[in-house]
């Protein structure tokens, strides 16, 4: 089957999870996605969301494997597929922001545009 790309955080269901899951849970697994993505962002404004199940990808709900085909895709033969990989972790950063955070778009503005920067 066709591999799906889900930017909902790690413990996200599309159905909304169990009646017992509060409010105030949810929000903290939306905060610490939030974090780790944040986090990920190096002085240079490329994003590394880590390769490891263990990384600030897998911690946003990226799952490590869509960062690796992705990180391939763009990487091709050259510079040993680094600069791929910055570029697929910076993009997939910029989109997890747009789409999970939009709500929290002015504390995340000028981390987006230090990344586009960097992109350009």
């Amino acid at each position: 089957g066709a591999a799906v790309l889900s930017l909902q955080p790690a413990g996200a269901s599309e159905n909304g999870g169990a009646a017992s899951v509060a409010a105030a849970g949810e929000d903290s697994l939306q905060a610490s996605a939030y974090r780790a993505i944040l986090r990920a962002q190096q002085f240079d404004g490329a994003f590394d969301l880590g390769g490891l199940p263990g990384g600030a990808g897998a911690a946003a709900g990226l799952p490590p494997l869509l960062l690796e085909g992705l990180s391939r895709a763009w990487g091709g033969a050259s510079s040993g597929g680094t600069a791929g990989r910055a570029v697929a972790h910076t993009a997939v950063a910029l989109a997890a922001l747009s789409s999970q955070f939009a709500s929290l778009q002015s504390s995340w503005t000028l981390v987006a545009a230090k990344a586009r920067a960097w992109l350009a």
